[in-house]
């Protein structure tokens, strides 16, 4: 049980994270001139690409 607390703290903080990253990098794509690329790629891929 106290593994679980702990662990969903950390969950959220990695989803903020990553939804930062995310919001942060998804207009670069735009704005880089490759709309093909922001549409076909996923975030998740993006993310880790970039």
């Amino acid at each position: 049980m106290q593994r679980a607390i702990w662990a969903t703290p950390d969950l959220k903080t990695a989803l903020k994270d990553t939804v930062a990253s995310t919001a942060s990098i998804t207009p670069l794509l735009s704005n880089s001139g490759s709309p093909a690329l922001s549409g076909t790629v996923p975030d998740s891929s993006a993310v880790v690409t970039v």
